[in-house]
């Protein structure tokens, strides 16, 4: 869960300029308190940067609910290639989760603390299955590698056929296992220029294992 208000100094952004998300194939459900009303809003597991409007400073409180990878497979039970990069009201996706969440917020008065245990309470009560095991072994080792195995060296290790590897891998996290891998690594580059900000794109492609600064500059470009 991630809490947001109003910090009262200055924003840090002018007020239109946009926010971009990198995209981490998760999802998140946003709970907005406005003066008069309570936006709730499913977001998929998103597969390319997201343009939001810079309003931190506009809305009183914000609420996040931050899946980990298949988390929402196992809270909804549906298969996630469906909801891929759609944002949806709550309302229309599953009434009786939205109203249930609603209850939890007003309940807690809104304060974090309250607020996290109601809905850990909740989402437990409502899980619907877990993740299957071939699925957390896939999301592992893209981990592990920085989302440089192959969908061929994948199958290879685990015995079964692509295809197998990515049904399962579009139904529980919402992408095919080739944009899977290539989000992971536009991620590990995300971080590894955090952690080497003087670096050049040469060796920061050499570094994440990319055939050649083109390559690299194409998949940071696309995702």
């Amino acid at each position: 869960y991630t809490i947001s208000t109003p910090s009262g100094q200055p924003p840090v952004l002018a007020a239109n300029e946009m926010i971009y998300v990198v995209p981490d194939a998760c999802g998140c459900i946003v709970c907005s308190l406005h003066t008069d009303h309570l936006d709730l809003l499913y977001w998929g597991p998103n597969s390319k940067a997201v343009a939001l409007d810079n309003d931190m400073e506009r809305v009183p409180l914000r609420f996040f609910v931050e899946f980990r990878h298949c988390g929402a497979f196992s809270l909804f039970g549906w298969p996630l290639e469906e909801l891929r990069d759609c944002r949806i009201r709550l309302e229309n996706l599953d009434p009786d989760l939205a109203e249930q969440i609603r209850a939890c917020l007003e309940r807690s008065a809104f304060e974090p603390g309250p607020a996290a245990h109601a809905l850990n309470l909740l989402f437990l009560a409502r899980l619907k299955r877990e993740p299957a095991r071939l699925a957390l072994y896939l999301l592992h080792q893209l981990d592990l590698s920085r989302g440089t195995l192959s969908v061929k060296d994948l199958a290879l290790q685990t015995g079964y056929s692509t295809r197998h590897l990515n049904r399962i891998c579009s139904q529980q996290l919402g992408l095919n296992l080739k944009l899977a891998a290539r989000i992971f690594r536009i991620n590990a580059v995300v971080d590894h220029l955090r952690r080497h900000p003087g670096q050049n794109l040469t060796e920061v492609a050499h570094a994440l294992d990319y055939h050649d600064q083109a390559h690299f500059i194409h998949d940071f470009t696309d995702i």
